[in-house]
């Protein structure tokens, strides 16, 4: 076995094999959550002629999440990597403005869309990463979402002096989450509160969309004021009152 495995064939067999099975992953998590796919589904999905390859390759289903992960990640940066390293290398008179900035960083990650062998459902999966699991893997999400968020903050700081670097860290996480999420519904823009508002083959949407979270994370700070303090304590205190008397009818 220690010979075969050194064979140009049998590397190449070793490495199809992992790449079927890391698809065959995003594809069925992306469908029914991160907690409703085993590695032994994963393994049968994926046409592997071994009924072990699964276990062989990544040891856990762990293991698998973290070979997703860095493969969504690398794709990612490939493309990310060259527009980050343009703006980076633009004199102190041509500043990258907000807007270039998010376009650079978010606009890799809205791509994943029409990767060949993703499509909608790496973004999927990375939502589901996200939403289905516990802080235990929340680790294994900040791998992907960890490097976008610092080159933000690092060119935004810059870009944004006048924003203290807590408030942009807060509001490139709020951005981050409603990409990713966004992202892996945007069939829902079909069948809006408005109707259908999808524009297939336009960029209008994502268009919008960076516009969206440029304001967003641009906006001049307000201070905290005692009108929203006293109504979300209102909203609290409704609710609160609203499970106390379903309990009791109960």
């Amino acid at each position: 076995m220690a010979i075969e495995a050194t064979r140009p064939w049998a590397r190449e067999r070793s490495a199809r094999t992992r790449r079927q099975l890391i698809l065959a992953g995003i594809r069925q998590m992306a469908e029914e959550g991160i907690d409703g796919v085993s590695l032994r589904a994963v393994n049968a999905a994926s046409g592997a002629r071994n009924s072990s390859a699964a276990h062989y390759h990544f040891g856990s289903k762990l293991g698998l999440l973290e070979a997703i992960v860095e493969a969504l990640e690398q794709d990612v940066a490939m493309v990310r990597q060259p527009l980050m390293a343009e703006l980076r290398a633009r004199p102190a008179a041509d500043r990258p403005t907000p807007r270039e900035i998010i376009e650079a960083a978010y606009g890799p990650v809205m791509g994943l869309m029409f990767h060949a062998e993703y499509g909608l459902h790496g973004i999927r999966f990375l939502s589901r990463l996200i939403a289905d699991t516990g802080p235990e893997l929340r680790v294994l999400a900040n791998k992907f979402t960890g490097p976008l968020a610092e080159y933000v903050l690092e060119m935004l700081i810059e870009a944004l002096p006048e924003i203290p670097p807590r408030v942009l860290k807060m509001r490139i996480l709020f951005s981050l989450i409603n990409l990713i999420n966004g992202m892996s519904d945007v069939l829902a823009l079909e069948t809006s509160p408005f109707g259908d508002m999808s524009t297939p083959g336009s960029l209008e949407a994502a268009n919008y969309f960076i516009e969206y979270i440029t304001a967003g994370i641009s906006a001049p700070p307000g201070p905290l004021t005692e009108d929203f303090v006293a109504q979300s304590r209102e909203i609290i205190r409704t609710y609160s009152e609203l499970g106390q008397d379903s309990n009791q009818a109960s």
